[in-house]
């Protein structure tokens, strides 16, 4: 399926198709979008650990557990830049015969350390490499999690066909990386967040986000089609804020284009390791607060108009804490051509991407009309002389089995919309604020509500008197409101230390409670 319905060839050809659908289909609702000889939906992760610095395991193990046991395309190797005491099977770099370490020479505990952007330029990539040769019809991308001056973990991700460009990118301007002797190439200089060159201890709230800035606008002029940067559990830490937000966003919008919105550690017995002291307290049925508050950061960023979608990840450490990439989150991404792994990034600044947890649906189509022949899906925009009543299509199928051997069942359904105002401009006050309050609940499905055929669940929405631009959104779970210690009585999920109450551990309860959610479409109303 082309997801690229700015191209006004295949808008042609997608509003015919709708067409024909609408006078072909009694009261059925097929998504109205091509889907070409190459082109599909695919699953993915992009953001893992492995022996290159804190993760347990090898990235042979998380490639083959990802691709032939998970159910993934695409995996990004993504961790921390700074230094590194492994090489990717385990074995120290101070035992390995001959090996040459550069930069500035820094140990640990006695033990001695590889900077980072060498590991990336020289180990890491290179080995990564090789593996695709295993993996011939799967995607294997070199990332980094990026230690920004301003918004700390974030994954951040360069295709090229050598490992110099993102071993670069982490010498210039993470914040862990102290080595000044020069790094992988000639005339680098360091924008790391800290003085005596990048060296010294962090500079000023003020410098630390220009450096940030200067990092993505470094991305948006280099790689602007072939890089993406997102902030990995962003509310954890309690440091990033929706002005951070806005500023990546503003600096590189072809790179900066979300959020890891679900964070990784969803084993762990607080969700995604989150405490007190972050953003929200909490997690949401698995889901950061940012997003999942109705009203919330996500919905501020929305009713802007921004392309700005939501993600998640394993952040894949151990098995302790963590599920194996794919293994209970997935990034459904749809991509224009399978083979490349320029269209994976390309389908997710899309939008035109759904999140799941434990395989509670493997399908979604989501699309909105105007009853004239106009139609927009996830992360597009639907332009239109029409006052509504607008008709919102959901279709949704959920697999057999998941990989833990349930049968998942969505339960609820909730459609969410919000008013779009425009951008807000820097330096002024509604630039920091970091609500929406024209985001509403706007209608809650149950089970009992939708038509089930041949295993797809099918809603028809409609949204009426609608007077101004504005965008909606969908999300999911197998519980019915009102669950008690997990869901409100209007569906919304509750804190999840609260499912403590239920005496299950980390990994039974994230099991227990499963969520979709959707990228948004927005309506521009002519």
């Amino acid at each position: 399926m082309k997801y690229i319905m700015r191209n006004s060839k295949l808008l042609l050809q997608s509003l015919l198709i709708f067409s024909m659908l609408l006078a072909c289909s009694d009261k059925k609702n097929h998504y109205p979008f091509e889907i070409g000889e190459y082109g599909g939906w695919i699953a993915g992760d992009f953001h893992e650990h492995t022996f290159f610095t804190d993760g347990g395991y090898s990235m042979d193990s998380l490639f083959h557990r990802g691709f032939t046991m998970y159910g993934l395309s695409f995996m990004a190797n993504s961790e921390h830049g700074g230094t590194s005491d492994q090489n990717f099977d385990g074995t120290y770099w101070q035992d390995i015969p001959n090996i040459t370490f550069k930069g500035l020479p820094v140990e640990k505990d006695g033990m001695k350390l590889m900077w980072r952007w060498q590991t990336l330029l020289e180990f890491s990539y290179p080995h990564l490499n090789d593996q695709r040769s295993t993996y011939q019809n799967k995607h294997l991308l070199q990332g980094l999690e990026w230690n920004s001056p301003a918004t700390s973990h974030t994954s951040t991700g360069i295709i090229a066909d050598e490992g110099l460009p993102i071993s670069s990118f982490e010498y210039m301007f993470d914040s862990s990386d102290l080595d000044t002797l020069g790094g992988p190439a000639d005339h680098l200089h360091k924008h790391n967040g800290r003085d005596d060159h990048g060296h010294g201890d962090r500079l000023s709230d003020s410098m630390q986000t220009q450096g940030t800035i200067t990092a993505v606008k470094w991305l948006m002029d280099h790689f602007p089609e072939t890089s993406y940067t997102i902030p990995a559990h962003p509310e954890r830490g309690g440091r990033i804020s929706l002005e951070d937000l806005r500023n990546m966003n503003n600096a590189g919008p072809s790179v900066a284009f979300g959020i890891e919105a679900a964070p990784g550690h969803q084993k762990s017995e607080r969700r995604g390791a989150y405490r007190s002291y972050s953003l929200g307290s909490d997690t949401y049925g698995g889901w950061g607060h940012m997003a999942a508050k109705i009203g919330g950061i996500w919905d501020a960023m929305l009713g802007e108009g921004r392309h700005f979608w939501v993600f998640a990840n394993s952040d894949f450490h151990g098995t302790s804490s963590d599920f194996w990439p794919g293994e209970y989150q997935k990034n459904w991404v749809l991509v224009d051509d399978i083979r490349s792994q320029r269209s994976i990034i390309k389908g997710m600044r899309s939008g035109n991407v759904f999140v799941t947890h434990g395989d509670l649906i493997d399908s979604l189509q989501f699309f909105i009309s105007d009853g004239k022949g106009v139609a927009a899906t996830m992360g597009g925009t639907l332009h239109t002389a029409s006052k509504g009543p607008f008709h919102v299509h959901i279709r949704f199928r959920s697999p057999e089995k998941n990989h833990n051997g349930d049968a998942p069942v969505v339960n609820t359904l909730q459609i969410i919309t919000g008013e779009v105002t425009g951008y807000t401009a820097p330096g002024t006050e509604a630039y920091s604020i970091d609500h929406n309050e024209t985001a509403t609940l706007a209608k809650v499905y149950t089970s009992a509500d939708w038509e089930t055929d041949n295993g797809w669940n099918e809603i028809n929405h409609e949204i009426k008197n609608m007077e101004s631009d504005f965008y909606v959104r969908i999300r999911g779970t197998n519980h019915l409101p009102g669950t008690p210690f997990e869901t409100d009585t209007n569906g919304n999920p509750l804190a999840d230390s609260l499912s403590l109450n239920l005496n299950l551990n980390g990994e039974a309860e994230a099991w227990a409670d499963l969520w979709f959610y959707s990228n948004p479409i927005f309506l521009d109303l002519e």
